[in-house]
């Protein structure tokens, strides 16, 4: 029997529809992100706890999927007096409803404060448990939420015009998910930047990944981070796809380089971009192996 501490997703479906994939896929997805958000909302509660989904009962008809969290603490001699796993599967079950609901009254997010006045009410709700014993509730992360909204909203997207997709508690109380809601990646960061900094450096950047073909990212590493760098240096692309350049595994660009870095409000790196302007030199170094080459004849001779 359901109790207050498990929650039902809710798909009533088109059955005249084609491709009946759509509704398992859909809830699938949604099943993935309750589960990963119940993961980031148990921390507001105590660092110490842990939680996961596991499936209670399946009801037919429109598709009703109970499911609840099965909760874990790593030490739990300050919880011990409490009944804290009721508690905190309450608080779960109410905070994603805070979530859901707030991207039911809207389509976008047009500020960063529409974000963050559901985080206040988590952490309110938070607060209102008495789990932790010091009062040392944590608010969710900014971030977090939004891209568990981003992805509630991609998992919508299997749905036709006539299905719909419920958040039910056993109460039943009912919340709709919005299938208009949208949000892009590039939107949150956008939201999130407080300052965009910009630089020109000449880099050297280790190559670990190449593009051969295309214009893709390459992958590289610059002073021991692994990055991803785009080549806006076109002559210096073309000779290195015809291979008239010699550019083997371990070898690194010396490039003028622009670096973008965008930075919230707390100073935290949301994201960064490499652009190499120019390739000035392939330097070797001492990882390169060394392998035969072909010469203008055509012949192969040995390494260099």
């Amino acid at each position: 029997m359901p109790d207050d501490t498990m929650f039902c997703i809710e798909v009533d479906y088109d059955k005249n529809a084609g491709n009946p994939a759509r509704v398992f896929l859909a809830i699938s997805d949604l099943v993935r992100t309750m589960d990963m958000l119940d993961a980031d909302l148990i921390n507001c509660l105590d660092f110490r706890l842990g939680a996961k989904l596991v499936l209670q009962n399946i009801e037919i008809g429109s598709i009703r999927s109970w499911f609840a969290a099965v909760l874990e603490v790593i030490d739990d001699q300050d919880l011990r007096d409490l009944n804290w796993k009721r508690i905190a599967g309450k608080f779960l079950v109410t905070a994603k409803a805070k979530v859901i609901n707030s991207m039911a009254s809207r389509d976008r997010i047009a500020n960063i404060q529409e974000v963050q006045h559901v985080r206040d009410e988590i952490f309110q709700l938070a607060r209102a448990t008495g789990v932790n014993q010091l009062d040392a509730y944590t608010p969710p992360n900014d971030a977090t939420l939004l891209y568990r909204m981003e992805q509630i909203s991609t998992a919508l997207v299997p749905l036709t015009g006539n299905d719909r997709a419920s958040y039910v508690t056993t109460d039943e109380t009912r919340v709709e998910f919005n299938p208009n809601f949208r949000i892009t990646k590039e939107q949150i960061q956008d939201l999130l930047t407080n300052e965009t900094l910009r630089q020109e450096i000449e880099a050297l950047l280790k190559v670990k990944k190449p593009d051969y073909l295309g214009q893709s990212r390459w992958d590289v590493q610059h002073e021991g981070r692994a990055v991803q760098a785009k080549i806006e240096d076109q002559r210096w692309l073309e000779l290195f796809q015809r291979r008239q350049i010699d550019l083997r595994p371990g070898d690194a660009l010396r490039a003028q380089t622009r670096v973008e870095a965008w930075l919230d409000s707390r100073g935290n790196l949301l994201d960064q971009k490499y652009t190499v302007l120019e390739v000035r030199d392939v330097v070797r170094t001492s990882e390169s192996p060394s392998l035969p080459f072909p010469t203008a004849d055509g012949q192969v001779e040995g390494p260099r």
